[in-house]
């Protein structure tokens, strides 16, 4: 049937019907059809069939249904629906009829709701109609009218309820002559909110609450009495829930209908047509309504016509209930105006929480709701209509201008000033106050952060200390975690985090590194040849590939890899075998250089024990493993179709001859009968045997050459074992022998296996006393050159043995040893533990911090007493007590050692410093015997002038950060200041310091110098003239000063090791920064680029750093065998170079290796 969208039937086939109800009104049996369409008249059929039922059924709307005689067939003369009998009609609505029927089967009355014919033939209505019979079938409440039984009788649905005499809420308001009482209406209300509280703990909404749907059990319609008391003189019982909706079903079946309900009590969302807003907050807005009713005797709104109401509802606010009752109580209109607000979230909660509110107001106890202010109406007002609230709002503006213009006076302009002063004063006191309360805030919260700040910065100092400390000791684990958590403490990021933590870092890198994946215990690695892969495998975990070099996961197998047995790298280190059981025995491939897995995997008869990887990746063997039968043979297998190709098994010529594998090896068959014991004559050296592989008789045994002068001994049977011993011209055994496993009823005959292992070695073998051995996991590995043995102890603990001279080093770890094993060119120790942890180590580390001498053909002239880096941090240029100035090359993305360029000659004695000015051009140095000062030009390295003057030694000389002006001092008490640029004009000497000049140093924005002496006073001058700006005087004799790049400090250091550090920005300032650690003269300071640590060289062969922030000494540098003469960093601040009395320059690296 064609249907529009709104549910109708279309109007030819409703006009049909129309007219076929009329035929069948005046006796004629058909009606008409639609013509030429034959087609509709078949579907017209069922819906002519249904109506002719209904005719039958139910009575004429102008008459009452006529009673069928009494008698014993009185039964059979009245209509019925399915079992029911029809007595006679209740009502009509605009859904369905009403009628009063007798059930048989209850033998008593009921009232029977079928739909109306036009509703009965569209589906949409059919399930609309029955879905009200779901709906109040849920729900047993004395306020809501009970339903029976819902069914179907033929095409005709029908809902059996209780029959509730009396008259609906609107005839019996109809009626009435006066108002209901207050009382009486929150009463009567507080039972319909008993009743829809109990229908939404059900999931159901009505959707259509008003008072025709209300019925009032035992009231009188035709002459309801004058109820003066509280009481109710019925029970109001809700029914028709024809609209209702229940709330756990997905779909609304009167979606399809864009407004639902009776306007006069519809909520907005419901007039609104917006559906998917419609819940409990509805049927409290319907509540709200019929309270309104009862309270003013009129709904909340009342238009003209449907659409004027709808409009009222979504548009205006109800006038209040006392406007049109005057004496109703307040609290009661509050709670009806609270219901009917717009906005659902607005109302109540709950029907349960309106129950509850209309209970205190009856209990005469104080409303949880408060009355909208003006303020509160003006706004809704104003959103609703926001162009009639600006107009309004301009209007009322200028109605108060003129009203003010024409009430204005002196008198009430005077008033109205003297308030506005009062009450700015109070602002202002008011403001004055919380400014102060501000100010303590932000101080309160400034000091808590810098708190916070320095807490953090001490805190970091610590660690980096203990780190070193750690160092020191051989703690490089413990080091290493030190440092990370001070690189998780520190705000900065990690190109801020200094000197310190970086050299620390790549000096603990030099010897270990730490690769860290989970917590699950290591109990195997492998390096790849090359050694840039390392294979780990975790106990109930995953392979996984780690890139040697940057120490990060590659790759790994994508769940555990089960039963491990074995492992082999290609020669050129890009495939990886790995054997395993994961039930059943398997064969998977790893692209090692890339960590993916093969796309193809082998599966096997039996698990291999060993297997064997040909130099190309494109052979594979394997050993099986088997515990009864013996197996003198290798398997091979084809793996040339690569990742995802095909695996195919090859025959044992093919393969051995792949794989380079001699198949009649005398050598390894000759050890192979020793092992059975047969009486032969081991070989006392085996160089250069060729590839092969070679059994006992009882298969448990493998004799392997992998080529070259040694091979290698298995016990099959004891997979993870200490059964692998190499043996080559010169053969170890092991003293005692192995200990038993952890479970030796899994090995049998232990002993013998053993033994039978140990007795047979070359002639020159030689014992070793090693500690008690572990044979469960992996417990000792020899390195590829034969020449070191890595041993997991019983306690998990990690020896290294020398084979060439027997030593045994015990090695520190931070968790107990599971696998050992050496990388392929023997340089790195590989040690997993039980953390979950792979710790590199580096067997040869290379030399931290690298060093130089500086002339190591002149043993005699061996002292550097000063050096400097050129601005651009290419050169380093070192002063000696040979009268060269030499320069060395420097490239800091090396580690190879600096290279000497140049030197520059004319010094006839040691030179005592060395400095470049700012733009790099010009360096100037001076000497000791005779005390001069030479200028040298850095392009050619030739000398530009000599100066001279000074009658005593020279101890410092500095240069302008513009390269114009020199200042000089010395033994002789002066201080000289030159121009570079005309040093034929010589100015006169300036007596500065009783006794010697032990430093000069420029600012770097050269405004002022400092100058230090024996005397103990410390001085900033002016350039121009020398005078002296300010002076500070310490208990002995000055040694080096030294500005921060910034120039805001200024440090000194003096005979007793003390370090002092001024701060500059404002003389005379606070006490200076006490720096104490230097045993006693430190001869040399160095600020960092940043300023924020200070670099210290002393006689006490040390070289310390420290913060400036705290005062914490960071790092105590040892090294150096006599007194550190200088210290410098480079302008990057990532190197710090070094020099001593002996002549060596040391380079201490914070850049990553």
């Amino acid at each position: 049937m064609e249907v529009d969208e709104s549910g109708s039937i279309d109007d030819r086939k409703l006009a049909a019907l129309f007219a076929y109800e009329a035929g069948l009104a005046v006796g004629e049996a058909d009606g008409p059809g639609l013509g030429a369409e034959p087609e509709l008249d078949h579907e017209m059929a069922g819906l002519r069939e249904c109506v002719r039922l209904l005719e039958e059924v139910l009575p004429p709307r102008s008459g009452p249904i006529s009673k069928a005689p009494d008698g014993p067939d009185s039964a059979t003369a009245r209509e019925r629906i399915g079992r029911f009998e029809v007595l006679g009609e209740l009502g009509r609505g605009g859904f369905g009829v009403v009628l009063r029927a007798f059930d048989p089967a209850l033998k008593r009355q009921v009232a029977l709701k079928v739909p109306r014919p036009e509703f009965l033939v569209h589906p949409e209505g059919k399930r609309r109609f029955l879905r009200e019979g779901w709906a109040a079938s849920r729900l047993e409440h004395p306020n809501i009218v009970q339903v029976l039984e819902a069914g179907e009788a033929g095409p005709i649905g029908y809902i059996a309820s209780a029959i509730c005499e009396g008259p609906s809420l609107a005839a019996w308001l109809a009626n009435r002559a006066e108002p209901v009482p207050a009382r009486m209406a929150a009463r009567l209300l507080a039972s319909l909110a008993g009743a829809i509280a109990h229908a939404h703990a059900r999931d159901v909404l009505h959707r259509d609450l008003k008072p025709a749907n209300i019925l009032l059990q035992g009231a009188d319609s035709e002459t309801p009495a004058a109820v003066s008391s509280n009481a109710l003189p019925f029970v109001p019982r809700l029914c028709d829930f024809g609209l209702a909706k229940l709330l756990d079903q997905a779909a609304d079946d009167t979606r399809t209908a864009p407004v639902i309900g009776s306007p006069p009590y519809m909520a907005p969302e419901q007039a609104d047509g917006r559906l998917d807003r419609i819940g409990p907050a509805t049927d409290i807005y319907g509540l709200g309504a019929i309270l309104y009713e009862l309270l003013t005797g009129r709904p909340p709104f009342r238009g003209e016509n449907s659409l004027e109401t709808i409009r009222l509802v979504l548009e205006d606010d109800p006038p209040s209930p006392r406007s049109l009752r005057p004496g109703l109580p307040r609290d009661l209109e509050t709670i009806a105006l609270k219901c009917l607000e717009k906005c659902p979230a607005d109302r109540y909660a709950s029907a349960a929480l309106l129950a509850d509110e209309l209970g205190r107001f009856l209990d005469d106890r104080p409303i949880a709701a408060r009355p909208a202010g003006v303020l509160r109406r003006s706004v809704k007002w104003a959103r609703r209509r926001p162009a009639q609230a600006v107009f309004g709002g301009f209007l009322l503006l200028t109605a108060l201008g003129a009203a003010g213009a024409l009430v204005g006076g002196q008198w009430w302009q005077a008033r109205q000033n003297a308030r506005l002063r009062e009450v700015n004063d109070r602002l202002e006191a008011t403001n004055t106050q919380l400014g102060q309360v501000n100010d303590r805030l932000e101080a309160t919260i400034a000091r808590a952060e810098q708190t916070d700040r320095d807490a953090r910065h001490r805190l970091f100092g610590s660690l980096v200390k203990q780190s070193q400390l750690a160092l020191d000791d051989g703690h490089e684990e413990l080091a290493l975690d030190l440092l990370k958590s001070v690189a998780d403490i520190r705000t900065p990021p990690a190109e801020e985090i200094g000197f310190s933590w970086s050299h620390l870092d790549r000096r603990i890198r030099c010897r270990l590194s730490v690769l860290a994946k989970g917590h699950r215990p290591v109990f195997f690695v492998q390096a790849s040849p090359d050694g840039k892969t390392l294979a780990a495998f975790h106990d109930q975990g995953p392979l996984i590939l780690w890139d040697m070099a940057g120490g990060e996961p590659r790759g790994s197998a994508a769940g555990p890899i089960q039963h491990f047995r074995g492992i082999a790298f290609s020669a050129d280190s890009r495939t990886l075998a790995v054997s395993h059981h994961d039930g059943l025995p398997r064969v998977s491939f790893w692209d090692a250089s890339t960590g993916q897995p093969w796309g193809a995997r082998l599966t096997t008869r039996r698990s291999l024990t060993d297997l064997y990887l040909s130099d190309d990746g494109r052979t594979l063997a394997g050993i099986p493993h088997t515990a009864t039968l013996p197996e003198h043979r290798l398997y091979y297998w084809d793996l040339s179709a690569g990742p995802g190709g095909p695996i195919t098994p090859l025959d044992e010529r093919a393969g051995a001859a792949r794989l380079g594998f001699d198949r009649d090896n005398p050598t390894l068959r000759l050890i192979a009968d020793a092992l059975d014991g047969k009486p032969v004559e081991p070989p006392a050296s085996m160089p250069g045997i060729p590839r092969g592989v070679e059994f006992t008789a009882d298969s448990e045994i493998v004799v392997t050459s992998l080529g070259g002068p040694s091979i290698e001994i298995r016990d099959r049977s004891m997979i993870h074992a200490a059964s692998s011993i190499p043996f080559g011209p010169l053969a170890y055994t092991l003293s005692p022998p192995l200990s038993k496993p952890a479970h030796p009823a899994s090995v049998p005959d232990w002993e013998v296996r053993i033994e039978r292992l140990h007795k047979l070695a070359p002639p020159g073998r030689r014992e070793l006393p090693f500690r008690r051995l572990d044979s469960s996991g992996v417990p000792l590995r020899f390195s590829s050159r034969g020449d070191k043995l890595a041993i997991r102890g019983a306690d998990a603990t990690a020896q290294l043995v020398d084979l060439a001279t027997g030593g045994v080093t015990m090695l520190d770890l931070e968790a107990n040893l599971t696998a050992v094993n050496f990388s392929a060119d023997s340089r790195v120790l590989i040690l997993g533990g039980f953390d979950g942890r792979i710790r590199l180590r580096n067997l040869q580390p290379p030399e931290e911090p690298s060093s130089f001498q500086v002339h190591p053909k002149q043993p005699d002239l061996e002292e550097v007493w000063g050096l400097c880096w050129s601005p651009d941090g290419k050169f380093l240029a070192t002063a000696s007590d040979d009268g060269v100035i030499r320069v060395w090359s420097f490239d800091p993305e090396s580690d190879a050692p600096p290279r000497q360029i140049a030197s520059m000659e004319g010094h006839r004695a040691l030179v005592t410093s060395v400095n470049w000015s700012r733009d790099g051009k010009t360096l100037v140095s001076s000497g000791y015997n005779p005390p001069d000062v030479r200028v040298w030009d850095a392009a050619t390295w030739t000398c530009r002038a000599v100066l001279t003057g000074h009658r005593k030694i020279i101890r410092q000389a500095a240069i302008g950060p513009d390269g114009r002006a020199i200042v000089s001092g010395g033994d002789d008490g002066a201080i000289r200041i030159w121009s570079a640029g005309h040093p034929e004009v010589r100015r006169d000497p300036l007596p500065a310091h009783a006794g010697s000049v032990s430093c000069v140093a420029f600012s770097p924005d050269g405004k002022t110098f400092a100058s230090s002496g024996r005397d103990g006073v410390v001085a900033l001058r002016d350039p121009a003239d020398g005078r002296v700006i300010h002076s500070w005087e310490i208990e002995t004799a000055a040694s080096a000063i030294a500005y921060s790049p910034d120039g805001t400090r200024l440090a000194c250091s003096d005979s007793l090791g003390t370090i002092r550090v001024w701060d500059l920005g404002d003389l005379p300032g606070l006490p200076p920064l006490i720096l104490q650690g230097h045993a006693r003269w430190a001869q040399s300071l160095a600020f960092s680029p940043d300023g924020k640590t200070l670099a210290s060289g002393g006689f006490d062969q040390t070289v310390r750093i420290w913060d400036l922030g705290t005062g914490q000494e960071l790092l105590a540098l040892a090294g150096h065998t006599k007194r550190v003469n200088g210290v410098a960093f480079s302008p990057d601040g990532k190197t710090l170079a070094s020099c001593d009395h002996a002549g060596v320059v040391k380079l201490w690296r914070g850049d990553p290796r």
